[in-house]
Parts: structure tokens; C-alpha cells; sequence
């Protein structure tokens, strides 16, 4: 039901309680920010929470929709909002939304999350995001 965070000498720097919940999807930053993607509840609710690397919720994002790709980079994280890619700041701010032309399975955000690597069942696309 947590979160742990190690530093390289194996301390534990801080934990993250998400009990009660499921965890569907973790991207991780560079700079020790982590963005997870949780399912609540028997309606299928999904939240995308991001936590930095201080262990403080940064933003924390409910949505209808199941989450199938999350991934963080350069500020920035992005997720599935149905068909649409939604780019948001780590603080949960909507920076911008574009609909894929496909059912995308996995997005990987690269080009200080100007541009993204999408792949569907058949396909490996970049996309650009911004």
C-alpha cells in the first residue's frame, strides 16, 4: 500500500500511501519525480498522481478513462485521455491536448517533451506533441 523512495546508499527517503488502490501505470523522471497511474474504486475511476522527489503530491488528476501509456520527461507527463494524448506541467496544469489517429498503447515523451514515440498494435509512430 506505499510507495517507497531509496537514496544509492539504500536509506529510505520518503513513502507515498496510496492504499486502496491499484497501481496501473509508474513513468519515472530524471529528477526523482514519479508519475503514477492508479484505478479506484469498482466504477473503473482511473488517477494519474505525480509525486516529486521531495515524496509530496504535486498534482493528482481523476479521470473516466483507463490510463494505457504515462510517461514523464522534462517537466512534463502525459497520459490518455480516451484517443486524445494530454500533456500536462508536473503541477497537473493541461498544457495541451491532440487526438492520435490511433489506439496507442505505449507513448514515450522525448525532444523536452515536444515530441513522443507512440505504438499501437501495428504501428510505431513519433508524434509531435507540442
Amino acid at each position: 500500500g506505499q510507495i517507497l523512495s531509496f537514496n544509492s546508499k539504500g536509506e529510505q527517503v520518503w513513502s507515498y500511501d496510496y492504499a486502496g488502490k491499484m497501481i496501473d501505470r509508474v513513468a519515472f523522471a530524471a529528477d526523482g519525480t514519479v508519475a503514477v497511474a492508479f484505478s479506484t474504486g469498482a466504477q473503473g475511476q482511473s488517477q494519474v498522481c505525480v509525486i516529486d522527489a521531495s515524496g509530496k503530491e504535486a498534482a493528482a488528476i481523476v479521470t473516466d478513462n483507463k490510463i494505457r501509456y504515462l510517461d514523464t520527461y522534462s517537466g512534463k507527463f502525459a497520459y490518455n485521455r480516451g484517443k486524445s494524448i494530454v500533456v500536462c506541467e508536473q503541477g497537473g496544469k493541461d498544457l495541451y491536448s491532440i487526438t492520435a489517429n490511433k489506439d496507442l498503447r505505449e507513448l514515450v515523451l522525448f525532444a523536452d517533451a515536444a515530441r513522443a514515440a507512440g505504438v499501437s498494435s501495428a504501428t510505431f509512430d513519433i508524434l509531435e506533441v507540442k
